[in-house]
């Protein structure tokens, strides 16, 4: 994903309806944002806010 973080952010906290994307609340804030940085790093990847803090997680979390 290539748009802003935080709409990454909540689709790995919550889940997609009607996909196979399931939460991922289990994982700790600094497994999600570790994984949130290389989706949007990888494949080719250049997202404008490259690097997602463990941080970005907890304030969505609350």
């Amino acid at each position: 994903m290539l748009g802003p973080a935080e709409a990454q952010i909540k689709v790995l906290l919550d889940g997609r309806a009607g996909t196979a994307m399931a939460s991922l609340r289990r994982l700790s804030d600094v497994e999600l944002a570790a994984v949130t940085t290389y989706t949007r790093n990888a494949w080719s990847n250049q997202a404008e806010q490259g690097l997602v803090l463990p941080r970005e997680y907890a304030a969505v979390r609350k």
